[in-house]
């Protein structure tokens, strides 16, 4: 795919396919290491959502087909909640969002590096407390720690 474009009137593509719309799109960057990631949702044909990303380098050279990496394809909410990307130290994207995986509202968080591979499994880590109930996520980056 081809990189940024310099003419302020052209979009850059991050997502090359046609079908459902997307939703909610979050971007990223380390600038240490000069990768962009895009996450967004889009509608899969079935009632529900996929989650999705991207990652450009920083000459906007897509690092994955043209189309994206799906990163879950969980149940959704027919609502999209709030969820966050962040770039940690190691230049790998990191997500938490919701999804229906139980059946019930689940928080859970992704980590993908910038490769595509799944740091914490294919299915990410759930996070909710010892009654099963979802925690509350609050994600900083590391480069912005919140002092007590």
């Amino acid at each position: 795919m081809a990189q940024f474009t310099n003419d302020p009137a052209l979009n850059s593509i991050v997502r090359d396919s046609s079908g459902p719309e997307e939703v909610v799109p979050i971007c990223a960057l380390n600038p240490q290491y000069g990768t962009t990631y895009v996450s967004w949702f889009n509608q899969n044909g079935m009632g529900s959502y996929d989650f999705s990303m991207q990652a450009l380098d920083n000459f906007g050279y897509h690092a994955f087909q043209p189309s994206s990496l799906t990163v879950s394809n969980f149940p959704q909410n027919s609502a999209i909640f709030v969820y966050d990307t962040k770039v940690d130290n190691t230049n790998s994207m990191v997500s938490a969002f919701q999804d229906e995986r139980s059946g019930v509202l689940d928080v859970v968080a992704y980590r993908v590096d910038q490769s595509g591979n799944f740091q914490w499994g294919s299915s990410g880590i759930s996070l909710k407390d010892s009654q099963q109930q979802a925690v509350l996520l609050l994600m900083l980056e590391y480069f912005h720690p919140m002092m007590p």
